[in-house]
C-alpha cells in the first residue's frame, strides 16, 4: 500500500474504532459477576469484549473485504493472509471490570508479514494514537515523538507481568529489582497497548514485558517505531511480533534497559 492509501485507511479505521470505544464506555459499570468468564488464571473476559470484537470485525471487513483476522476473543476465524487485521477489542479488561479508567482498543494491519498501520484508542481519555508505515505517529492529529532522555536514571519505565507470574517469577523479579534502583520509577498500568502508546508520545521513557500476544503489541509497536523509538524482544529482535517479549524505548533508554534485561 502507498502512503495515501494507508492514510485514508487509517482515517476510516479510526472512525470504526471510536464507535467501538463509545460502546465499551457505555457498558462501564454494567457488567455483573455472572457475566465474567475466566479464560485462564487471572485472564478475564465479558460480553463487552466479545461484542466489541464483533463490531470491529464487521466494520473493518467493510474496509478490506478480503482481509483475515487475528483476534483475542475468537469471534471470527483466526488466520494470517496477505492482509490481516490484528485486534484486541478491549486491552485492559481487568481494569475495565474494576472501573479503573485505563483500557483501550488496539487495531493493527499486517500486510505481507509487516505491520503497516496501528491504532490505539484510549477510551476514557478519548485519545487516538495512530500511525501508518512511513507516515509518522500522531495523537489526536498532532505528531508525536519518543522521549530523548539521556540516562536511565532520568527515565520513567512501565512493565507488566504474565497472568501466571510464577512461571517467570525469578527472572522478572531480578529485572525489576535491578531496574528500580537505576531508573526514576516504574509503572504498571495493565494495558500493553497504552504502555506502548505512552512510550510513543514520551509520557513513558521505556516499557518491557513478556508473555503477551500479537494483538497486545502490534499496533503499539508501530506507534513507537514511527515516533522514532526502538522495538525488540528480550532474546531475539523479532520476538515482539508474536508477543513473546517486548522492549520499547527511545534509543538511549532502550540500550540501557536492554543491558539490564539481558543480564537475566
Amino acid at each position: 500500500m502507498n502512503q495515501l492509501d494507508l492514510k485514508a485507511l487509517t482515517e476510516s479505521a479510526l472512525a470504526i474504532v471510536r464507535e467501538v470505544g463509545d460502546f465499551i464506555k457505555t457498558e462501564l459499570g454494567k457488567v455483573q459477576l455472572q457475566d465474567i468468564e475466566t479464560k485462564e488464571l487471572n485472564s478475564l473476559v465479558s460480553y463487552v469484549d466479545k461484542e466489541a470484537e464483533k463490531r470491529l470485525v464487521k466494520g473493518l471487513t467493510s474496509l478490506l473485504p478480503k482481509a483475515s483476522f487475528l483476534t483475542e476473543e475468537d469471534t471470527v476465524r483466526n488466520e494470517r493472509t496477505e492482509y490481516t487485521w490484528i485486534i484486541d477489542p478491549l486491552d485492559g479488561t481487568t481494569n475495565f471490570l474494576y472501573q479503573l479508567p485505563i483500557f483501550s482498543v488496539s487495531v493493527a494491519l499486517e500486510v505481507k508479514g509487516e505491520i503497516e498501520m496501528g491504532i490505539v484508542h484510549a477510551i476514557m481519555q478519548q485519545e487516538d494514537f495512530y500511525a501508518w508505515k512511513g507516515g509518522g505517529a500522531f495523537l489526536n492529529g498532532k505528531p508525536i515523538h519518543v522521549s530523548k532522555k539521556g540516562s536511565l536514571s532520568e527515565s520513567l519505565i512501565a512493565t507488566g507481568f504474565p497472568y501466571d507470574v510464577s512461571l517467570r517469577k525469578g527472572r522478572l523479579l531480578n529485572i525489576f529489582g535491578d531496574l528500580i534502583g537505576q531508573c526514576r520509577d516504574i509503572r504498571r498500568y495493565g494495558s500493553a497497548a497504552i504502555d506502548l502508546a505512552y512510550v510513543s508520545c514520551g509520557r513513558l521513557d521505556g516499557y518491557y514485558e513478556r508473555n503477551l500476544n500479537p494483538w497486545d503489541v502490534c499496533a503499539g509497536a508501530l506507534l513507537v517505531r514511527e515516533a522514532g523509538g526502538e522495538i525488540a524482544g528480550f532474546d531475539d529482535d523479532d520476538e515482539w511480533k508474536e508477543g513473546i517479549s517486548i522492549l520499547a524505548a527511545g534509543s538511549r533508554t532502550f540500550h540501557a534497559l536492554r543491558e539490564i534485561i539481558r543480564k537475566y
